[in-house]
């Protein structure tokens, strides 16, 4: 927040809702993409090269003390950072949701990442429209 005032930042995933996770640090930076230059420098000063760069996502994907930092930078005015923020509100306001995909992160436990992904896309898909 200091090295990059006024960028909005979200701690999501597993850990911020202290369920199962793979030691995953996810946080979520907000800005629409035409300010993306205005705090790529910083922000590559500090992350390093992002792992990805689209016109409305810059992702970073890297280890840091024991844990996997997934750190997305994106245009809040995205259908992607819509859905992302449909999926964070229902955790965070459905506990029994959050409770439910916290047995399905356990149970995917050893399963490789490609079936992990697809269980938890598809359950995600339930959640929105239940």
């Amino acid at each position: 927040q200091k090295a990059c005032p006024g960028l909005e930042s979200d701690f999501v995933g597993s850990a911020s809702y202290e369920i199962p996770g793979e030691k995953e640090i996810d946080i979520v930076l907000k800005t629409p993409a035409q300010n993306f230059a205005k705090y790529l420098p910083t922000l590559v000063s500090i992350l390093g090269r992002p792992y990805r760069k689209q016109k409305t996502l810059i992702q970073w994907y890297f280890a840091d003390q024991g844990y996997m930092m997934d750190i997305g930078f994106l245009d809040p005015s995205t259908n992607l950072f819509k859905e992302e923020l449909k999926i964070i509100r229902i955790l965070e306001n459905d506990k029994e949701v959050l409770h439910e995909y916290g047995v399905l992160k356990k149970k995917m436990k050893g399963h490789s990442l490609r079936k992990y992904q697809q269980k938890k896309l598809a359950f995600f898909d339930w959640a929105m429209n239940s």
